[in-house]
């Protein structure tokens, strides 16, 4: 059995940017193989809320006009996957609400940012009537105005399973231990265990995985994370998508609602998933809990249990160490380092994925690839279904 095989391009990283990647360039002829030493969408992926937005929360202050436009066309985007009228047809996929929500705390100062909505109604916000709004705000004691948009939640882990299924011959279980050079510093070849694989281009994103390849070839600073501990509430409690929208930049929290055996689980993010003081410091549970309240007051019944996960989000390096605003594919001779940013920017990767390929002036081999004697990786699990769950106790009051 041979332990040499070559391909045109090797993409390193399972998650949704390697995974976009994957399907352009197979779509452009190339032959391709997918390493993933873990598991499909393990990581920052499966810890997404999947909201496909087009920057409205990002616009409501104009702090980041930049990220705003990009999203608005990346929306689009993802529409045409989902109604399967454009490459990848996504329309075999999960989606967990076509709507999602923007409401406020009910005090002056928010009242008065989530009546910035209305300037932003070219964007598909339109203010709800009381009885227009859904069921979930009555039943959890909410009494205020409701902002509806036009905005996807997806279920990632089935956009995830779209790709695994449809390219699992060209996906496997594996850890790159090797690059060998090439006399011009760019790579012939890398070492998977006792395997040698050639290839005219490496494609990295694996995250933070990123900085060790970029360590390989003495790439300096080229990395960033910024923690990130997202908050879930197990429960009978109703389906709700959406942003709690406040004077500041950030919304206060972001709700998915994600069926789980047979209660639903609450995914928050947004200001409460971000750091207070510092890289490790959060607001504690009693504080999201009463914050939470004040918006929801008759949700504290149906919570059940509670926990969170913590994440580094890895990103390239920005001046100020913000949110890059767009993705990033750095280029180094044949070997390019990708990071999505967000996972709605998965496709705008891919784009410049394929423009990296044609500056190689690689022709596509138009081959399926060879078969490697290589495991495949399992489908990811999202966070909720891998967690230490804390009981409720009222009395945190």
């Amino acid at each position: 059995m041979t332990n040499s095989f070559k391909f045109d391009a090797v993409i390193i990283g399972g998650g949704i940017a390697g995974l976009f990647i994957l399907d352009r360039l197979i779509a452009e002829g190339y032959s391709v193989i997918l390493l993933e030493k873990n598991s499909i969408g393990n990581g920052q992926t499966l810890a997404s809320q999947g909201m496909v937005h087009s920057g409205i929360k990002y616009g409501l202050d104009g702090s980041n006009p930049e990220i705003s436009k990009l999203l608005v066309d990346v929306s689009r985007r993802w529409t045409e996957f989902f109604s399967g009228s454009a490459r990848p047809d996504l329309s075999s996929s999960a989606i967990h609400s076509a709507k999602q929500y923007l409401w406020t705390k009910n005090v002056l100062l928010d009242k008065m940012a989530l009546k910035a909505v209305p300037m932003l109604m070219n964007k598909g916000a339109r203010k709800l009537p009381e009885n227009d709004q859904p069921a979930a705000f009555k039943i959890c004691g909410y009494n205020s105005d409701v902002y509806e948009i036009n905005e996807t939640v997806m279920d990632v882990k089935s956009v995830c399973n779209y790709f695994f299924q449809k390219y699992f011959s060209s996906i496997y279980r594996g850890t790159a231990d090797h690059f060998q050079l090439g006399d011009d510093g760019s790579i012939r070849s890398i070492r998977c265990g006792n395997l040698t694989i050639e290839a005219g281009a490496f494609l990295i994103s694996s995250g933070a995985g990123n900085e060790s390849f970029g360590d390989v070839f003495k790439l300096q600073n080229i990395a960033q994370r910024r923690p990130l501990r997202q908050f879930m509430l197990r429960g009978k409690l109703p389906l709700l998508y959406g942003h709690c929208v406040s004077s500041q930049p950030k919304p206060l929290f972001s709700i998915t609602s994600h069926p789980y055996s047979d209660e639903t689980i609450w995914y928050l993010g947004g200001n409460v998933a971000e750091p207070v003081d510092g890289k490790d410091s959060y607001q504690t549970p009693s504080e999201i809990f009463k914050l939470l309240l004040k918006v929801f007051p008759g949700v504290k019944a149906m919570i059940g249990g509670w926990s969170t996960y913590t994440i580094d989000r890895a990103e390239a390096k920005t001046a100020e160490g913000r949110l890059p605003n767009e993705p990033t594919l750095m280029p180094h001779g044949n070997l390019a380092l990708c990071w999505p940013t967000k996972l709605v920017y998965a496709p705008v990767l891919a784009d410049k994925a394929s423009e990296f390929m044609k500056k190689l002036e690689m022709p596509s081999s138009q081959k399926m690839p060879q078969q490697l004697p290589l495991p495949k990786p399992d489908l990811g699990k999202y966070p909720w279904e891998v967690t230490d769950w804390q009981p409720f106790e009222k009395e945190i009051f």
